[in-house]
């Protein structure tokens, strides 16, 4: 039997895990409230969430490939020796392919979205209303520069409190990983900052995510309630040309929900009825594919589908609990 260990808090070799196989929510795996799991012998991880009965896994194994169904293999008999079941989101079709081998079943419920940054999107009729945004956050005197981290603590905390501020603003139905804290894990990070003179207005968070297919993800962004209209849009556009100017590639933009859920498998009939009755309901509470809107604007094409997979096919109500818990699902 494999030596299990669960870690409870992050460490320098977990953030270069992360950043060298992390997929598209690995950095959650490095938030204080997520644990962390891992087994002798094989260098990687598992970030998750425990709810109930319900471990609840954040995205693919944070290992090699080659590595990916030994380590989930190990938190199932993990899970199973303490009488829990596994729930897991955003996974990729690899490891969808491995589960549904051991009976489990998988939902069809986003794409990973990526972009090329090297394309001018304000360029010609398609650009134009994009353009008119940019303008108007420009005219109002919105300029955006990339931070380059010089432990200027002061500045740093202005930032931290600019999306303090956006936070305990917020309103309505309300999805998130986890707290954040801007210049935490400075590895493989970079910034770009929205200011109006001395005022800071807002932020983007761009992480090495090297298991996206990408060589970047933007992870955040966000803007403080007084901040001019497409402050965000402007700084996206700025963050995607620094990056084409280096001869970047590819962008990968998260996660882009989908209006309804695609392919179910491994389900019986009534549960995938219920599934879709769910979903389409959470969808609109929720409005998670708004995001995958968002992103069209930047060119977003979906890269591979990304699944949610349930070790009980039944679906229990319960484990969808654990599933919103474990994204901090509310309405404020």
């Amino acid at each position: 039997m494999p030596a299990f260990l669960v870690m409870e808090s992050s460490t320098d070799i977990d953030i270069d895990r992360v950043r060298r196989y992390g997929g598209p929510i690995a950095h959650a795996a490095l938030h204080p409230e997520r644990q962390r799991f891992h087994v002798e012998g094989i260098d990687g991880l598992i970030a998750h969430t425990l709810t109930g009965r319900c471990e609840v896994m954040l995205g693919d194994p944070i290992c090699a490939s080659k590595d990916k169904p030994r380590l989930v293999d190990a938190f199932a008999e993990h899970a199973w020796s303490h009488g829990r079941t596994l729930v897991c989101v955003a996974a990729s079709g690899t490891l969808r392919n491995h589960v549904l081998a051991r009976g489990w079943a998988a939902l069809a419920f986003a794409d990973l979205l990526a972009t090329d940054p090297r394309y001018d999107f304000e360029q010609g009729p398609e650009g134009r209303h994009l353009r008119q945004q940019l303008n108007r956050a420009r005219r109002e005197g919105v300029t955006v520069q990339e931070y380059r981290r010089s432990g200027n603590e002061r500045f740093e905390n202005r930032v931290q409190s600019t999306y303090d501020r956006w936070r305990s603003r917020r309103r309505g139905p309300q999805m998130y990983l986890g707290t954040t804290g801007l210049f935490d894990h400075q590895a493989g990070r970079r910034w770009f900052i929205a200011q109006r003179g001395t005022d800071v207005l807002g932020c983007l968070s761009l992480l090495e995510a090297a298991g996206t297919g990408s060589p970047y993800l933007i992870n955040l962004v966000v803007s403080s309630p007084e901040a001019p209209a497409h402050t965000n849009e402007l700084m996206i556009v700025t963050a995607l040309a620094a990056l084409g100017s280096e001869g970047c590639q590819s962008v990968c933009l998260g996660i882009g929900p989908r209006s309804k859920l695609g392919s179910i498998e491994g389900c019986r009939p009534l549960q995938d009825r219920l599934a879709r009755w769910l979903y389409q309901l959470s969808s609109q509470l929720l409005h998670p594919d708004r995001k995958t809107e968002f992103w069209k604007k930047f060119g977003a094409t979906p890269q591979e589908p990304l699944y949610l997979l349930f070790q009980n096919p039944r679906l229990p109500t319960w484990e969808v609990y654990a599933l919103f818990r474990a994204f901090h699902a509310s309405i404020q």
